[in-house]
């Protein structure tokens, strides 16, 4: 993306449409590419960026009839919001999928405008809107609070219809005719049709010129006592991070929060930008921030997880990655429900951010689990019920703060993987349990180089092997002095998924038996284990009666118990 930054993006306004006319349809969205081309007429240039379903692998400029446009993805679109701040950004024919874009990029400094040529954005929205009845994300609702945001329509008419079907009023608007072939749209409210479409393109640029609104973010002063301390693993998150500590600060309970962002060593400008955004946002007392930034040499996630949580002093802890951001809505609940509760583990649900498709699903990972109801961990590993599917993950888990650290663990460090100690930690420590249906944590998805894909897994071997024996090490230490329902959980599910997945390493993607001798070895030391059933296979055992060295067929004897 770099590259066509450099090649192709070099306005300071931004328009995104999801279509554009091409050499083989020049029909398609010609009422765009009219009104860009009077822009360019009336010295209004900008950047254009194509982006729908069909772009996602792209990343092309195209010129038509004069007019270069760039054809890309969602991701693509993202990247570039990432890396270049643009001071308007005109959206014509808005979809869902952009809003998820622009929740993800820092725009506080940006003018939004949103344009609709009639019943699209009613029928695009119609989905979102009847979501939002159940309690998903409304985003025109969100972005009809912000001032730097302005809808477009084609007249009165329109724009009443879409205040109805959202249940609404828009509170900044504004009305501009559409024009086809030099000629008013028909239907187009009466008033305005003397109006030519010269005039009205000089009268909506200087509209466009004259909206500066920004919006302004106040950081608070901290609570004595916070209700909820999170902390942020920072490296090289200079792109994200701003947006991140907006949306935290755009809660009304937001000087309840401690945010603690640990920098980890990073090799960007991750701190000043910190410490400018503090700078410009923060007025009160000295040292007493809801923002504290804690910068620390380079140690890995385990060692950022190990720094917030030894200086949290909030009443409860919670993670958030440093590419990721939590959803305000659901925080606003959140923080409500923390300030009376007293169970050691909050479990809530989350958005799984899918950056390449623009999708933006729900979880539902605990729907075995009556919400609102205190159990006890041994209560959720009953056969069939609780956790039994999927427990503790650093997206869903909230803990006391106290509990953590009474704990004494300690995250390995220069390590991959080490969110399972994390889950280990809580499990440790935690013995009652509530969860709210709340949807918090945006997760950032399908980026090239993320850890859990083959490649990363054959490289990082060494790494999980290293979380996989902490997690067994500390079991066997522990396993006297917790519950039954506790150590069925570790075993039957943290541990031998783990071993599992290591054994599938060893013998599907490394050919030389090597590394699956090494990890044999170790787990020898624990018999419980290294003759569980779940994951010793014929192919295990045939691999341990020959050292190793029949690996190197694993594929031959696959393909033969088939």
């Amino acid at each position: 993306m770099e590259e066509v930054v450099k090649q192709y993006c070099k306005n300071d306004i931004l328009i995104i449409t999801p279509n554009f006319p091409y050499e083989n349809d020049p029909n398609l969205f010609g009422f765009v590419y009219n009104r860009i081309k009077k822009y360019n007429e009336n010295g209004l240039n900008a950047d254009i960026a194509v982006v729908n379903d069909s772009a996602m692998n792209v990343q092309e400029i195209i010129e038509y009839r004069g007019i270069k446009f760039l054809r890309t993805g969602y991701n693509q679109l993202r990247d570039l919001l990432l890396e270049k701040k643009y001071k308007k950004i005109l959206i014509h024919c808005c979809v869902p999928k952009y809003f998820k874009i622009l929740n993800a990029c820092n725009i506080m400094n940006t003018q939004i405008f949103i344009y609709s040529y009639g019943n699209d954005m009613i029928e695009e929205l119609q989905n979102v809107t009847d979501r939002f009845k159940v309690g998903e994300l409304n985003d025109v609702k969100k972005y009809n609070e912000r001032p730097n945001v302005k809808f477009i329509f084609i007249s009165n008419e329109a724009k009443s219809a879409m205040e109805e079907k959202l249940g609404f009023k828009l509170k900044n608007t504004e009305i501009i005719p559409l024009f086809i072939n030099g000629k008013i749209f028909e239907g187009v409210n009466q008033n305005i049709q003397q109006i030519s479409e010269d005039e009205s393109i000089k009268s909506e640029i200087k509209m466009i010129n004259d909206f500066d609104n920004v919006e302004k973010i106040e950081v608070p002063e901290m609570k004595k006592t916070p209700t909820l301390s999170i902390s942020i693993a920072s490296y090289n998150v200079q792109k994200f991070i701003v947006q991140i500590l907006c949306n935290l600060l755009r809660s009304k309970y937001a000087d309840e929060l401690e945010i603690l962002v640990v920098n980890d060593g990073s090799k960007d400008n991750t701190v000043k930008v910190v410490e400018d955004f503090i700078k410009e946002n923060y007025h009160g007392k000295k040292d007493c921030s809801v923002i504290r930034l804690i910068d620390k040499p380079n140690g890995g996630h385990g060692s950022t997880i190990n720094k917030g949580l030894e200086l949290a002093t909030g009443k409860y802890f919670r993670l958030l990655d440093g590419d990721d951001y939590f959803i305000v809505d659901g925080l606003d609940r959140f923080i409500e429900l923390l300030d009376k509760e007293d169970s050691d583990l909050i479990f809530t649900e989350y958005y799984e951010d899918y950056a390449i498709t623009g999708e933006y699903k729900r979880t539902n990972l605990y729907y075995q689990i009556t919400p609102y109801v205190k159990y006890t961990l041994d209560q959720l590993t009953e056969n069939g019920f609780g956790i039994e599917e999927w427990g503790p993950l650093l997206h869903t888990t909230t803990y006391k703060t106290k509990l953590l650290q009474d704990l004494n663990f300690k995250i390995d460090e220069h390590c991959f993987y080490v969110d399972n100690e994390f889950n280990l930690m809580g499990l440790l420590a935690a013995n009652t349990v509530k969860l709210y249906p709340l949807y918090i944590y945006s997760y950032y998805l399908g980026r090239p180089g993320q850890s859990v894909s083959p490649e990363g897994y054959k490289k990082n071997v060494k790494q999980l092997e290293t979380v996989t024996m902490r997690v067994i090490d500390e079991y066997e230490k522990r396993k006297n002095t917790l519950s039954d329902g506790k150590k069925k959980y570790i075993s039957n599910h943290m541990v031998i998924n783990l071993c599992y997945t290591m054994y599938w390493i060893v013998t599907e993607l490394f050919t030389d038996g090597k590394e699956f001798k090494i990890f044999d070895d170790k787990l020898k030391q624990y018999p419980e284990f290294y003759n569980n059933k779940k994951f010793v296979t014929k192919r295990v055992e045939l691999y341990r009666k020959s050292n190793g060295k029949l690996v190197w067929a694993n594929r031959l004897i696959n393909k033969l118990h088939r």
